[in-house]
């Protein structure tokens, strides 16, 4: 509770008095981009380092729950990546993305669509979400301080599928990032995953309205039905029950083709080896 409470206090504080964004100069790997401040996180995690070994050995990209577009920046830094479309339901998160990726001429190949991705397309959704930067939900306790200020944006939903039919090209990679919304957006891609040429790198989340074990279990059933596999990331292994990843709150899930091998370019990153941005 008292956690809630200085979350609270912070937020109040910057609802009163705004920060500007300010841009700054920054290095990841070998290069020096502009940014907005805070666009980077200060601490990197596995989830970086597993995105961006993907991202070398992908073509084109889906950024679902862009925000403000890190990973998107980091793919681009790859010149392999031909076509990024990046997806978020806050506009201003949204325009900083677009802001972030023009200010290093990375936005040449970008699309940039504002919406829910979910389960079927052109119903309306409460997306919760305070300011930039931080993770929002259509679930209440999840964003648990912008649903206390009542702050949401009413969002139009889209599914995958759809984005494929409008922008015709197959995703390699799909990047999920949706604050316990997963299954709904693997729900809306079942035609994409029909083509057995995409993989979905997913941040699974346990919610106050969906736990950790029922979330993993619609998941797998989602796997069976399209001949897909989901591996833990964190141990490298198949999922194989929900019990696995039932203690976690939050996980990250590599799902791809039943016939995939499990990437190389993975191995080890959980196991001791350094995460740092100097990929």
């Amino acid at each position: 509770m008292i956690k809630k409470i200085i979350k609270l206090l912070k937020a109040s504080k910057n609802l009163i008095f705004p920060k500007k964004l300010k841009i700054v100069n920054q290095e990841i790997g070998n290069s020096n981009i502009k940014i907005l401040e805070g666009t980077i996180p200060t601490k990197p995690d596995y989830d970086d380092a597993w995105f961006y070994e993907l991202s070398k050995i992908s073509n084109n990209l889906y950024d679902i729950g862009s925000n403000i577009g890190f990973a998107s920046i980091v793919a681009n830094l790859n010149e392999n990546i031909k076509n990024i479309i990046l997806v978020d339901p806050n506009p201003k998160a949204l325009a900083i993305a677009s802001k972030n990726l023009i200010l290093n001429n990375l936005a040449y190949n970008c699309n940039f669509y504002l919406g829910f991705v979910g389960e079927k397309s052109d119903q309306k959704i409460k997306f919760y979400t305070l300011g930039t930067g931080a993770a929002g939900s259509m679930y209440k306790d999840h964003a648990y301080t912008a649903s206390k200020f009542n702050k949401f944006f009413n969002v139009k939903t889209i599914t995958i599928d759809d984005l494929f039919l409008i922008y015709k090209w197959v995703p390699d990679l799909v990047k999920i990032d949706v604050e316990a919304a997963e299954y709904l957006v693997l729900k809306g891609s079942t035609n994409l995953a029909k083509l057995n040429k995409t993989r979905f790198l997913v941040e699974m989340h346990s919610v106050k309205e969906l736990s950790m074990n029922e979330n993993a279990k619609l998941v797998l059933d989602w796997c069976f039905k399209n001949n897909y596999l989901a591996w833990y990331l964190k141990k490298e292994c198949i999922l194989k029950t929900p019990d696995q990843i039932a203690h976690r709150g939050r996980c990250h899930l590599l799902i791809q083709p039943k016939c995939w091998d499990y990437p190389q370019e993975l191995k080890g990153i959980n196991q001791g080896q350094k995460v740092n941005y100097n990929y």
